[in-house]
């Protein structure tokens, strides 16, 4: 199931959200995001904000990273990243 926020109506946000378990940032996330901002900056690179705490949280569930996003490409080496078709 594809969720869009922007051209979605509350019913179908209701509908999607019972078909996911939402992850909450941790201390274990934030350890996570700081790793991967160093390994992002050691190499020159920039993530926005936003797309670093998703990563983050991926990884410290240790979960792979399903996106879109070429920028993402940058964090192979250090968790699982998985790209999809590019919208």
């Amino acid at each position: 199931m594809e969720y869009d926020a922007q051209a979605s109506t509350p019913e179908q946000w209701s509908q999607f959200s019972e078909c996911v378990v939402l992850l909450k940032p941790d201390e274990t996330a934030a350890a996570a995001y700081a790793e991967i901002k160093m390994h992002l900056e050691s190499r020159g690179k920039r993530t926005p904000d936003n797309d670093m705490w998703l990563a983050a949280t991926a990884k410290s569930f240790d979960l792979p990273l399903y996106c879109r996003d070429g920028h993402f490409d940058e964090l192979a080496g250090i968790m699982t990243v998985v790209q999809g078709p590019k919208k």
